[in-house]
């Protein structure tokens, strides 16, 4: 009879590890913000990031927004570099052409847990040319 019980508790231990070895945890959610590098108003010497970009997770309306904002006048247009990881990690741009403080924000639906990539740049939206060299850094946000 103790060898059976025994070898009940290693079974349901064993069962147990198996069970909370694979489970994976969620992520919590995260907002986030990212500026790109100083550009000159036209005719000035005056320098302003390119643009901004804020991650809002979970927002009042349970959906998450990514909003651009153009920061200086420079000449160019500000754009958000993405990657949605919901969507297979596929690049996304979103474009802001109005000039300095001009601003736009998307809704997005990104299941709980799953993250967002992203960077500012300044570019040129007719060609669609992004100044690479005047990114800023990549950040995380998380739904």
């Amino acid at each position: 009879m103790l060898r059976k019980v025994g070898r009940a508790v290693v079974v349901a231990a064993t069962a147990m590890l198996v069970v909370v070895g694979t489970a994976t945890a969620a992520l919590a959610a995260q907002n986030a913000s990212t500026t790109c590098q100083v550009t000159y108003e036209i005719g000035t010497d005056w320098g302003y990031v390119c643009g901004d970009a804020y991650f809002t997770a979970n927002s009042s309306s349970g959906t998450e927004k990514l909003e651009l904002c153009d920061d200086s006048a420079d000449g160019h247009s500000a754009v958000v570099v993405n990657i949605r990881y919901d969507l297979g990690g596929g690049v996304y741009y979103g474009w802001v052409t109005g000039g300095k403080n001009d601003c736009k924000t998307w809704v997005l639906h990104i299941p709980e847990g799953k993250a967002i990539d992203f960077e500012v740049c300044p570019g040129e939206s007719g060609s669609g040319a992004i100044l690479w060299d005047l990114c800023g850094n990549w950040t995380r946000g998380i739904a």
